[in-house]
C-alpha cells in the first residue's frame, strides 16, 4: 500500500520535474539567443564592436571603448558595417512581409489534406471541414503546449474519444508527423548531394547522412514485416502490460502498405507544403535584409524544424529553434546573429498568425467538431 503511494506521488512529482526542466532550457537557450542580438547599429573592425552614433552620407560617428567619439570613412573599407534589430525593424520590407505571410496561409490546408488522406487509409471518413477545425486547433496549441507535439496529442485525443476506431485515429496523427520529419530530412539530403561542394553545405552533410540512415531505420521498422521477423517484434510486443492496444496500433500502420495512392499523396503534398515553409521563410528573409539564396532556405528552414522539435523546450521549441536559425544562417555567413534571430522570432510569428484560427475552435466549435467525429467515422 505505501509502495504504491510513494510511486503514484512519484509520478507527478517525476512530471513536473521535467516540465520544469524544459521550462528552464527554453529560457536559458532564448536569454542566450537575446543576449547575442544587437539593437543598434555598429562598426566591427579586429572583433571589436564600436556603435555607430551618426550616420553621414559619408562618413560614420562612432563610440570607441573609451567612451570618445571618432569618426570613420565609409571608404575604409576595413571597418564592416552591422545593422541592428532595431533599425532592420524600421526598415522591414513590407511587400515580401505580407507575400511570406500570404504563401503560409497555405500550409495549414495541406496540412489538413495530408491528415485527411492517412485518415482514408484507415477507413476514417472526416469531414475536410472539421479536419480542418482540428489540424488549427492542434497548431494553436503547439504554442502552449510542450515541445511541438503537444497540439498532435490532443488532435489525437479528440479523435479518439469520439471515433470507434482509436488506435486507428491515433496512427494517423502519429503518421502524419512521422511523414512530416522524414520527408524534410530526405529533401535535405538531396539538396546537399546537389550542394555538396559549397563549404557551408559540407559542414552539415556529415549529420544529415545520419539522419538519413535513422529514417530509413524507421520506416523499415515500422513497415518492413521481413525486418519485424528478423528483429522478432512479434515476440517482443506480445510481452508488454499493453500488447492488445500496440498490435492494433501496429497493424494500423501495417495498413497503409495497403493504401499506396493515399500514402503517396501524403507524402507530395508534404513536399509541397516544406517547399511553400521554405519560400515563405525566404521572403522574410528578404524583408529583413538577408541576403541567402533560395537553396539555402530549402536546406536550413527544415532541418531547423527537426531540431525544434526535440521534446527538451516548450512553447513549439522556443530557443531551440531561434539557436537553430543561429546556428545555420549566422554561422553559414549569410546573415548576422541579429538578423538571423528576428528571421527566426518573424517564422515563429508567422506561424501562430495562421494558428490563431484554431483559438476560435478552441472557444466555440469544440462541441460541434464532437458531433461531426460521431457522424462522419466510418466504422
Amino acid at each position: 500500500m505505501n509502495e504504491m503511494t510513494t510511486e503514484e506521488n512519484f509520478r507527478p512529482r517525476h512530471s513536473r520535474l521535467i516540465m520544469a526542466g524544459r521550462i528552464l532550457f527554453a529560457v536559458a537557450a532564448l536569454a542566450m539567443v537575446i543576449h547575442s542580438i544587437q539593437f543598434h547599429d555598429y562598426l566591427a573592425k579586429d572583433e571589436q564592436r564600436y556603435p555607430v552614433v551618426a550616420d553621414q552620407p559619408d562618413r560614420y560617428l562612432i563610440r570607441d571603448a573609451a567612451g570618445q567619439e571618432r569618426v570613420v570613412l565609409k571608404s575604409d573599407t576595413t571597418w564592416k558595417y552591422r545593422i541592428g534589430a532595431i533599425t532592420l525593424a524600421k526598415n522591414i520590407r513590407v511587400g515580401p512581409a505580407m507575400a511570406a505571410l500570404g504563401l503560409f496561409a497555405l500550409v495549414p490546408i495541406l496540412l489538413t489534406y495530408r491528415w485527411r488522406q492517412l485518415l482514408r487509409a484507415q477507413q476514417i471518413d472526416l469531414s475536410f471541414k472539421t479536419a480542418a477545425q482540428l489540424t488549427y486547433a492542434g497548431l494553436f496549441l503547439n504554442f502552449f503546449l510542450i515541445g511541438t507535439t503537444g497540439g498532435d496529442l490532443v488532435k489525437a485525443y479528440w479523435l479518439g474519444r469520439f471515433s470507434p476506431k482509436r488506435a486507428e485515429g491515433f496512427v494517423s496523427v502519429f503518421v502524419d508527423r512521422f511523414i512530416g520529419l522524414i520527408v524534410l530530412i530526405f529533401l535535405a539530403a538531396v539538396l546537399v548531394i546537389f550542394m555538396w561542394r559549397d563549404p557551408q553545405v559540407a559542414k552539415i552533410s556529415r549529420a544529415i547522412g545520419i539522419l538519413v540512415i535513422l529514417a530509413a531505420s524507421a520506416i523499415l521498422v515500422l513497415f518492413s514485416r521481413r525486418i519485424r521477423r528478423l528483429i522478432r517484434f512479434d515476440r517482443w510486443k506480445s510481452k508488454l502490460p499493453i500488447a492488445g492496444m500496440i498490435d492494433r496500433i501496429d497493424r494500423s500502420l501495417l495498413a497503409y502498405r495497403q493504401s499506396p495512392r493515399l500514402f503517396l499523396t501524403a507524402i507530395g503534398a508534404t513536399v509541397v507544403l516544406q517547399i511553400l515553409s521554405s519560400i515563405a521563410s525566404y521572403f522574410l528573409g528578404i524583408a529583413i535584409q538577408i541576403d541567402a539564396g533560395i537553396w539555402y532556405y530549402m536546406l536550413y528552414v527544415p532541418l531547423a524544424f527537426l531540431i525544434g522539435s526535440i521534446p527538451v523546450s516548450v512553447f513549439w521549441g522556443l530557443g531551440l529553434l531561434e539557436g537553430a536559425y543561429v546556428g545555420f544562417f549566422a554561422g553559414s555567413g549569410f546573415a548576422t546573429v541579429t538578423q538571423a534571430a528576428m528571421l527566426a522570432m518573424a517564422v515563429r510569428l508567422m506561424q501562430m498568425f495562421w494558428s490563431l484560427p484554431g483559438s476560435l475552435v478552441m472557444a466555440t466549435g469544440l462541441q460541434k467538431n464532437e458531433k461531426n467525429l460521431a457522424t462522419n467515422d466510418t466504422p
